[in-house]
């Protein structure tokens, strides 16, 4: 805002190939039970983060990718925000849904972000506590495995590769440290698009394992990260989705 009404500066945006997500624990109680990683999906208003919090500039995606990636597939679906269908799945689920749950985070992120989701999943039964830890020890639980690792994290994952590879393998391939689900079925499908140059076929598989995450709910992709650089109006660049700054891609013009 301060940039807008500057005479001197302007805003320069793009959206990247950084992905928000929640991470759901299905190996351990309470998100080992479908019905409560539903919960928490339904509970989660994406657009209200995206222009209540971050002023409209990300935006909302139901797939653990962004438009940059190869491996984007127009048209998946997640599960809607829907506050009465959490709010009668958590019943539903009884005693295991009012277990208090940690809310895993770091400094470097956006805790209004963090704080939303928790109020959140709040109001639609769950007992939350955000878990603050330095960046080190986050990155230690996150990598810890699905018996080891946190309940529930925030957390913005990107690969600079822009291909569904450097996203989708390490954090849902059952091998991969920061994986938290033991989906066969989706490292089988990883597997194959990666041994593979032939696109349309990496593209088949990618789909179905769009479609498992959205089953499934290891992860509830939550929005495509916006980046803002403040620049001298005189600056004539377009910022790219892989967050680099080239200088010669920028030129000055009086």
């Amino acid at each position: 805002a301060q940039l807008k009404s500057s005479a001197r500066a302007k805003v320069l945006s793009v959206l990247t190939e950084r992905v928000a997500y929640l991470k759901l624990n299905t190996q351990k109680s309470p998100f080992d039970d479908i019905r409560l990683r539903q919960a928490a999906a339904y509970a989660i208003d994406k657009r209200a983060l995206v222009e209540g919090i971050l002023g409209g500039y990300d935006r909302p995606v139901d797939e653990m990718l962004s438009p940059a990636h190869f491996g984007w597939i127009d048209g998946i679906a997640g599960l809607p925000y829907d506050l009465g269908k959490a709010k009668a799945l958590v019943a539903e689920a009884g005693p295991k849904a009012r277990e208090p749950v940690s809310l895993l985070t770091a400094p470097l992120f956006d805790q209004r972000v963090v704080q939303a989701i928790q109020q959140m999943l709040a109001e639609a039964g769950f007992t939350v506590k955000i878990d603050m830890t330095d960046f080190g020890n986050w990155l230690k639980q996150m990598q810890s495995g699905p018996d080891a690792g946190p309940q529930m994290a925030f957390s913005r994952w990107s690969c600079a590769c822009q291909d569904a590879d450097g996203v989708l393998f390490p954090l849902l391939d059952p091998s991969s440290s920061w994986a938290n689900s033991n989906n066969k079925e989706i490292g089988e499908l990883l597997a194959d698009a990666r041994r593979t140059l032939d696109q349309k076929r990496r593209l088949d598989d990618y789909r179905k394992v769009h479609g498992l995450v959205v089953r499934d709910l290891p992860i509830v992709p939550l929005y495509q990260a916006a980046i803002l650089y403040g620049a001298a109006k005189e600056l004539q660049w377009q910022p790219t989705p892989n967050e680099s700054m080239f200088l010669n891609r920028m030129s000055w013009k009086e």
